[in-house]
């Protein structure tokens, strides 16, 4: 999933959905996320507002990937 420079900021965050990368706005300091990690919290953030179901997200994520309990339990 390839993004456009686009800024999403939160709290004391920035996410940049193009550099995939999450920073605090008072230090610039760069906050390292895996990439799942780093989908999922910007999955999130474009549907803030939004009720995210479990399925949604988990088809969203990992397509095509039978989850594991374990994980699915997660949520």
């Amino acid at each position: 999933m390839t993004h456009a420079r686009v800024l999403y900021e939160f709290g004391d965050f920035i996410l940049d959905a193009g550099q995939r990368c999450l920073v605090r706005s008072d230090t610039q300091a760069a906050i390292p996320l895996t990439g799942k990690v780093f989908d999922t919290l910007l999955y999130l953030v474009e549907h803030a507002g939004d009720t995210v179901e479990k399925d949604e997200l988990l088809r969203s994520i990992w397509p095509g990937v039978i989850v594991g309990a374990a994980l699915a339990d997660c949520w």
